[in-house]
């Protein structure tokens, strides 16, 4: 009865929430030209991966759309500007964007929640949804009412991140166009010179995605570094907490710290894909949900500087070796630009709808 009580009441606020805001929201993006694009779910919390996400989806929205504006809408204010985006678009011909990440399925609800509200609202427009890790469990009932909003709108399209999540969306929702393509973050590249670079960053993860075996690991990777400058980071903080304007002066200084170092020890994704990018060597394990493996295995299984622990402790050992007492040149970058062909693609077809 109390938890009926308390979600009665929150969907009373946010119909309030609806109805008071819609006439300044209607002003607002009235105020948007035709040549504009909408990126939906703009995160504003603490996780630089997310963030930097952002960043590098609206790169790729002004080179391959050649928008003179990217209108964002923050994750937590979705729920305002559904009913003004609705009336609004058609009419401006804007092109819709969703944020990619690993938030489509039933672990990260309130994303998938504002996912489905997108797609059951606006048909009348293109919807392309950036490369995104999936976590629904084929024939769940949440997979089953997924499927139905999904495939209820043609104008949807689908991109996948990983090799195991384009499978399994192609199984998921059968009728949705869907393609593979890298994390949108590998389109960047920040790599820079190694003549400065010192000391091991350890960026591990203190979430629901953490991998419980890895404990006895860290201890024995602490040991192996005990005669080695290291640091403790981690790519989610609360102080990095911070609207989309003033987010990419923190995640270049976050890649700059990543780029002075000599070796990065990681368990997140955007762990790794940081160390790729500004091209540092990188020892990379596997979260709960098998997502980072999955990249690996998909893109980055052939860079020199890139080790996925396979459960032999000895190749970390080896790695650490090569990359700190020895100082052998292992080249974490690759380039994956041509990947993206899909997905460029798609975006220049749209340019001409403009």
């Amino acid at each position: 009865m109390k938890e009926k009580y308390y979600l009665l009441k929150s969907k009373i606020k946010e119909l309030i929430t609806i109805i008071t805001t819609y006439k300044r929201h209607i002003g607002e993006m009235n105020h948007y030209s035709d040549k504009s694009a909408v990126l939906w779910g703009v995160p504003e919390y603490g996780n630089l991966g997310d963030q930097a996400i952002t960043y590098a989806e609206v790169e790729f929205i002004k080179k391959w759309l050649g928008v003179e504006n990217v209108f964002m809408i923050p994750e937590k204010r979705c729920i305002e500007y559904i009913y003004p985006l609705k009336k609004l678009s058609a009419k401006k011909k804007w092109h819709l964007f969703l944020m990619g990440g690993g938030n489509m399925g039933e672990m990260y609800r309130y994303q998938e929640r504002i996912r489905q509200m997108l797609f059951k609202n606006i048909k009348n427009c293109p919807i392309v949804s950036f490369p995104q890790s999936v976590d629904y469990t084929y024939g769940t009932k949440a997979h089953y009412k997924a499927q139905k909003v999904y495939q209820s709108n043609p104008s949807v399209s689908l991109y996948a991140r990983d090799g195991e999540s384009y499978e399994k969306m192609k199984k998921l929702f059968p009728e949705c166009k869907v393609n593979l393509v890298p994390d949108i973050v590998t389109s960047l590249e920040k790599s820079g010179k190694r003549d400065r670079r010192n000391g091991v960053l350890l960026c591990f993860r203190a979430d629901r995605e953490v991998n419980v075996n890895l404990k006895i690991q860290k201890e024995k990777i602490t040991d192996l570094l005990k005669n080695e400058k290291y640091e403790f980071i981690d790519t989610y903080k609360r102080e990095f907490v911070k609207p989309y304007w003033e987010q990419k002066d923190q995640i270049e200084r976050f890649w700059e710290k990543v780029k002075s170092a000599k070796l990065v020890i990681t368990d997140r994704l955007h762990g790794m894909i940081f160390s790729m990018i500004t091209d540092t060597p990188c020892i990379v394990f596997d979260n709960s949900t098998g997502k980072i493996l999955a990249f690996y295995r998909t893109w980055l299984y052939d860079v020199p500087g890139i080790l996925m622990y396979n459960g032999n402790f000895d190749e970390i050992e080896n790695f650490v070796s090569s990359v700190l007492k020895e100082n052998k040149t292992l080249a974490a970058f690759k380039n994956l630009s041509k990947e993206f062909a899909p997905l460029e693609e798609e975006l220049k077809n749209l340019r001409q709808r403009i």
